[in-house]
């Protein structure tokens, strides 16, 4: 259901808390804060800001060329 620890680590670069919190707010995910103040980040949410759906929509359609 939440991203792991490790999870968050590894996609945001950054280990304390803190610069998670910061990292999250500039791509605007939403997160709750548990009980040790770490970040609690839903895997649907993550997933939503960070799905290629979005990408697609910036590469040019190609599906004309060749034939």
């Amino acid at each position: 259901m939440f991203l792991t620890h490790d999870e968050l680590k590894e996609a945001s670069g950054y280990a304390r808390s803190a610069e998670q919190i910061q990292w999250l707010r500039s791509y605007g995910v939403a997160y709750a804060l548990d009980r040790w103040r770490r970040p609690r980040v839903l895997r649907t949410e993550f997933e939503r800001h960070f799905t290629s759906s979005s990408a697609r929509e910036d590469e040019p359609d190609l599906r004309h060329i060749g034939a």
